[in-house]
């Protein structure tokens, strides 16, 4: 028995297709490229936070090492401007020791000058003076023999980048509809597209932000170091300073000493003289020869002397 062949015309019953609900492989692999950029957008955000936060650190540490280098500067400086102050009032004391020196030597040579005229003096007093007179003799001699010469006191600003914002990046996030058509598929695959390009756009301004902190990281590492140096220098100049200004210390007090010294011995000798200058003065008056040209001359040069002695600059 055989079947005729169904035939099927313009009034057929029409079976209608079900359409799929399976997304198809571009808007599966849009999808999963989607979330691959997201997840390194995200990576990426961690790495310039933590670049930021690293730049912050050391933009204080860097602020902190200025801070030291300025401070060990004006200690430098301070040292130094003591150290000149010293040396001024070293170079004062100097002048002052010159012209102590000066008056010392010259009152010793009058004390030596006054104490042999005594001795020539002595010589041409009368052996028999009158008892009255007989101390002012006697205190004389002592005074000429018991003094003896005295001794003769003998660093580059900070690289301020601009910091460039990041763009605030809208990553659209793609709606995946499982299209029931070919056109819904295709506006899926575009939707994604558009989010493929931002997420893009986002990664490279990302890692130019990233490449930005990373440059700037190395120089504000590289000023850091600058500053340790420039610290380092600043500090052992300020140590060189302060070991001058004990230095400078030790021999103002040793001149301190030696003036204090030489006016004591300068004072000696002005009194030593004024004395001898008295006592010569009363004993010209027992020399049975005055108009002698010797106790002329002496009498002369004691008188000239003393008429040279200023009371005032000397006491």
């Amino acid at each position: 028995m055989s079947s005729a062949p169904v035939r099927f015309g313009e009034n057929s019953l029409h079976v209608p297709v079900r359409p799929s609900r399976r997304p198809t492989r571009a808007v599966t692999s849009a999808r999963r490229q989607l979330l691959r950029a997201q997840t390194e957008i995200e990576e990426l955000k961690a790495h310039v936070e933590c670049l930021e936060h690293s730049e912050g650190r050391l933009k204080r540490r860097l602020a902190e090492e200025k801070e030291l280098v300025k401070d060990a500067r004006v200690e430098a400086e301070e040292s130094l401007a003591q150290v000149a102050r010293v040396e001024e009032k070293i170079d004062e004391m100097g002048a002052s020791m010159d012209a102590l020196r000066r008056d010392f030597n010259q009152y010793r040579g009058w004390w030596l000058t006054e104490n042999r005229s005594l001795k020539a003096v002595l010589r041409e007093v009368p052996k028999h003076l009158p008892e009255p007179h007989k101390p002012l003799i006697k205190r004389t001699n002592q005074q000429v023999d018991l003094r003896a010469d005295g001794d003769v006191p003998a660093c580059p600003d900070d690289l301020d980048v601009l910091s460039e914002d990041l763009p605030d990046t809208v990553i659209m996030e793609g709606v995946i509809v499982n299209g029931s058509t070919i056109q819904q598929h295709e506006e899926s695959s575009r939707i994604h597209d558009r989010a493929l390009d931002q997420v893009f756009k986002a990664n490279v301004s990302l890692r130019h932000r990233i490449l930005t902190l990373e440059h700037r990281k190395g120089c504000l590492k590289s000023q850091i170091r600058l500053q340790k140096r420039a610290l380092t220098n600043v500090t052992d100049k300020a140590a060189k300073a302060e070991r001058l200004v004990v230095i400078a210390e030790e021999r103002f007090q040793e001149f301190e000493h030696k003036i204090e010294k030489l006016t004591d011995e300068h004072y000696r000798y002005c009194r030593w003289w004024l004395s001898e200058h008295q006592l010569l003065k009363d004993l010209l008056e027992f020399v049975a020869n005055p108009s002698h040209p010797s106790v002329r001359r002496i009498m002369s040069s004691s008188r000239e002397r003393f008429l040279t002695f200023d009371t005032d600059s000397a006491w």
